[in-house]
């Protein structure tokens, strides 16, 4: 069997015939029978030869592979990232309840893609809306590959999200109750600042700067999260709300938005007001919090009580925690509170050691002001050198334990803060701990207030990780639906980070997204067909799929 061309010339036209003959015997005669005929190949173009090799070699099922030439490769997109994120995004059905509540709006968009983006793209590459209109037509997302977005997409999907805010959350969150069925018994609560650049939006102003940036308008970010660290709601207020006026509004959320019947409220001193406490107990609210060692009169009268047991005496609950419940309270505290001390010898140890040495180079750096010659018998400007010396050494953080001056001489001096610096001594490692919940031994007091550390954690994340700044909006709605989207990806982050600690993979969210991103989406031609296809998945990568629930990793995804 084999391939006979055929040239014949008809009225000046040259033919060529390609046929695939056998050669047979027949009646004792070798003949030649056609098996196929291609007809006239004349015109045919290179292509379209090539497209016939193909065609065959795969009907056949055959090994001959083309060659590179026959291989163009057009685009690459990152796909492993893409489908870990998308496989926890479709377990929460965020898809399916954000169409629910657009139905409900005369929204003209399809606000799924744009809001999908924003939450990816804060995951693995945080940027303006502007840079996400670009960034993702380099990702291969399902419900948006192999599409662009139009810009103003972006900005007009945060106003509808946030048309919807309170009953997405509800819904988002009632979607994650059903899968790990959250623990609220445990509701934690801090509030943070986020900064602006500029001075055009309407509900920044300036306030106490958590970022240390008291020269920039800034907004508030209230965040309410179970034990778990998983975020159940959150809220954005001016930039100069004081951290006790949004406790009424938190509450609010639990007991109405989320039904939730009994929680015990936790809030670190800065919520441990007289007026909080006092709102708490109106709502009938449990509640944990910690008392200002150094403000309050009552901590203090415990700490100098000659009653307190040795530190070695109290109950050891970890290798670095020993916790005492100190038996009837001193007067100050209301009836059926109750009083919990945390003791921590290695932060104890850490902290009046790295106080010591603050306290060495502080006393240096006096005495060497103090000797410095007085210029012409007196020194000039004696306050100027006051308030260099103050700000040096609140800089280096000892600032309360000093007192300096100038003698009528004219000569600089300066001493310790004895009562100050004992009274850091007994403070250190100290936790001291307020409730009123009589149901919980010391043990879950002292455990649950430790878990606090989760808000705070959250709030590095998002501000850190997912990077809430720089806020490129100065519409109120935008800003808000900005912090909406920031939530909803540390949402998935921490879903992430909750199937890797189960499946025991010592990886966190953002180092496994690391390792995805490894995995591309190719495509290409072969012989003018088009392909597209991922790369090959490593045994660590595959490890890392099943934790987050993804299986069967399509090698030819169809999106």
């Amino acid at each position: 069997m084999y391939l006979r061309i055929i040239n014949l010339t008809r009225d000046e036209r040259h033919y060529k015939y390609l046929k695939l003959v056998e050669t047979t015997r027949y009646k004792g005669k070798i003949v030649q029978k056609t098996l196929l005929n291609f007809g006239n190949i004349e015109q045919w173009p290179e292509e379209k030869l090539n497209e016939l090799v193909f065609q065959l070699n795969e009907f056949c099922n055959l090994k001959l592979g083309p060659k590179a030439l026959d291989v163009d490769v057009h685009d690459t997109f990152d796909f492993g990232a893409c489908f870990a994120i998308d496989t926890i995004w479709k377990e929460l059905h965020l898809s399916e309840t954000i169409r629910h509540h657009m139905k409900k709006h005369t929204c003209d968009i399809d606000i799924v893609p744009p809001v999908k983006a924003m939450v990816f793209n804060r995951l693995l590459e945080p940027s303006s809306k502007l840079r996400v209109s670009e960034w993702v037509t380099t990702q291969a997302i399902h419900e948006i590959f192999p599409h662009e977005i139009p810009l103003h997409h972006y900005y007009r999907s945060l106003d509808y999200l946030m048309s919807y805010k309170e009953s997405l959350e509800e819904d988002i969150f009632w979607n994650v109750n059903d899968i790990f069925n959250l623990d609220l018994s445990l509701v934690f609560y801090d509030l943070t600042s986020s900064y602006f650049e500029g001075d055009c939006c309407a509900i920044a102003r300036r306030g106490y700067s958590r970022d240390h940036r008291p020269d920039c308008r800034q907004i508030e970010i209230g965040l309410l999260v179970n034990r778990d660290g998983i975020p159940i709601a959150h809220e954005v207020w001016e930039g100069n709300i004081k951290d006790q006026n949004t406790v009424p509004d938190a509450l609010e959320a639990m007991q109405k938005r989320f039904h939730i019947k009994r929680c015990i409220f936790v809030g670190d001193n800065g919520m441990a007001t007289p007026d909080n406490i006092a709102l708490l107990r109106d709502k009938h609210y449990e509640y944990i919090t910690s008392l200002k060692l150094l403000k309050d009169s009552r901590a203090l009268t415990i700490l100098k009580d000659s009653s307190l047991p040795d530190y070695a005496q109290f109950t050891k609950l970890k290798d670095n925690l020993y916790i005492h419940e100190v038996a009837s309270p001193s007067a100050g505290f209301h009836p059926d509170e109750r009083v919990i001390i945390c003791y921590n010898p290695e932060r104890a140890r850490s902290t009046r050691q790295n106080r010591n040495e603050k306290l060495v180079k502080s006393r240096e750096y006096l005495q060497e002001i103090k000797e410095q010659p007085p210029k012409q018998g007196r020194r000039k400007q004696p306050q100027k050198v006051i308030t260099m010396v103050e700000h040096n050494l609140r800089k280096m953080g000892t600032h309360k334990y000093f007192t300096c001056g100038f003698t009528e001489d004219g000569l600089f001096n300066y001493h310790d803060n004895p009562t100050t610096i004992n009274h850091a001594n007994i403070t250190d490692g100290i936790c001291m701990l307020l409730t009123n919940a009589s149901q919980l031994i010391p043990d879950d007091v002292a455990l649950g207030y430790r878990t606090l550390s989760e808000v705070e954690q959250a709030f590095r994340e998002i501000k850190n990780v997912i990077r809430i700044r720089p806020i490129y909006h100065y519409k109120d709605l935008r800003v808000r639906g900005h912090v909406f989207i920031c939530v909803l990806a540390y949402l998935l982050e921490q879903f992430m980070e909750k199937k890797l600690k189960q499946a025991t993979i010592p990886l966190s969210p953002q180092k496994a997204l690391q390792i995805l991103k490894q995995i591309r989406l190719v495509r290409y031609t072969i012989m003018n067909k088009p392909v597209q296809k991922r790369t090959d998945i490593s045994s660590e990568q595959e490890d890392i799929f099943c934790a987050l629930g993804g299986s069967n990793i399509p090698k030819i995804p169809t999106f």
